[in-house]
């Protein structure tokens, strides 16, 4: 925390994986994020056959930007022996908590946590149902962890698609891969929103809702998350 405590939280946004862009999408994002009202910096792991020309453009307006890359992971776990819902893609579920496990490491080597008194995950392809209101989450924060969508808890578990969280309730959150063949182990379901779920409870994080969050699948068409 700020060592100052009238001074407002300084704020880190943080991305990983793929880098899906769409500039209607992230205009309305870094609105909603208050980019422009207020110095919030972005952190951000990529495969590394984004195009990070694009994105740099199309994040242009953070304070301070920092992108790494690594080479894309084909992974050939067999997991056929848990139990799984049809629409969880394994490759695709995995690429996802890796990435954000990649995204920990670097955060971790660039002393992040030591830096910031806000993290924020988000997407790049989703944008929310209303601006980010900074002074609500530091007060939901008094009571809890991690701040999570209101939508999109499928199979009973709670949506991976943002988090709200200080320095060590998101690094649990990044850290999900590390634990999810023990989990699956145990019985969990083979699905990104219950082992999540799972993942939260286990670690002693207490949950609360702060926004709806939408999904853009074009630069005119998105569904809610």
């Amino acid at each position: 925390m700020s060592a100052d405590p009238a001074a407002p939280p300084r704020i880190c946004v943080v991305t990983s994986g793929q880098a899906r862009v769409f500039s209607t999408c992230i205009e309305l994002l870094k609105r909603q994020l208050g980019v422009a009202e207020r110095p919030i910096d972005l952190h951000a792991m990529f495969w590394d056959d984004a195009n990070l020309d694009q994105v740099r453009a199309a994040t242009a307006g953070f304070r301070e930007t920092t992108i790494w890359t690594h080479p894309r992971v084909q992974f050939n776990d067999d997991l056929s022996a848990y139990a799984k819902p049809p629409e969880t893609n394994v490759h695709n579920f995995l690429s996802m908590v890796w990435g954000r496990r990649l995204l920990l490491d670097r955060l971790r080597e660039a002393a992040a946590f030591e830096r910031y008194d806000l993290f924020l995950y988000v997407r790049l392809d989703t944008c929310f149902n209303r601006p980010l209101d900074y002074a609500a989450i530091e007060a939901q924060l008094r009571e809890h962890d991690v701040l999570l969508p209101v939508n999109g808890h499928w199979r009973e578990g709670w949506s991976d698609q943002f988090v709200a969280a200080r320095a060590p309730a998101v690094q649990t959150w990044l850290g999900f891969a590390d634990r999810v063949k023990a989990y699956l182990a145990a019985g969990v379901l083979l699905h990104p929103e219950t082992l999540l779920k799972h993942h939260l409870v286990t670690s002693g994080l207490r949950p609360g809702a702060l926004i709806t969050t939408f999904i853009w699948r074009g630069e005119a068409t998105f569904n809610v998350g």
